[in-house]
């Protein structure tokens, strides 16, 4: 039994340092056209919030917070009005943004009832 215990956590143990970091990027993503593509994130910690990280052929031109703020020292200056647009319009977004704004509302009720 402790054998098989011990297998186990050496695997888990070995698979984790092979699996590179980018996979690590939990968030789901979508092609807005023109070789653009946006990333979703949920937050990364307690205080973070809901962003978006927007790359032009695999460089981040951008990335952002769903409540318009900056993410990272990050804007969207570098990314066309066009690309923003499309953005925007999609689903994916609308879906995102709602997810963010159900975590602010929970975030707000915990500070509140300290």
């Amino acid at each position: 039994m402790i054998k098989k215990l011990l297998l186990a956590f050496v695997f888990v143990f070995i698979f984790s340092i092979v699996i590179p970091s980018e996979t690590n990027a939990s968030g789901s993503y979508l092609r807005i056209g023109d070789n653009w593509i946006a990333r979703f994130d949920p937050p990364h910690e307690a205080k973070g919030k809901y962003h978006i990280h927007i790359y032009e052929r695999k460089v981040q031109k951008g990335a952002i917070n769903m409540d318009g703020t900056n993410h990272g020292g990050r804007n969207l200056a570098k990314v066309p009005k066009k690309v923003q647009k499309r953005l925007k319009r999609s689903t994916k977004y609308k879906q995102h943004a709602k997810k963010s704004i159900k975590f602010e509302r929970k975030k707000r009720r915990s500070i509140f009832s300290k």
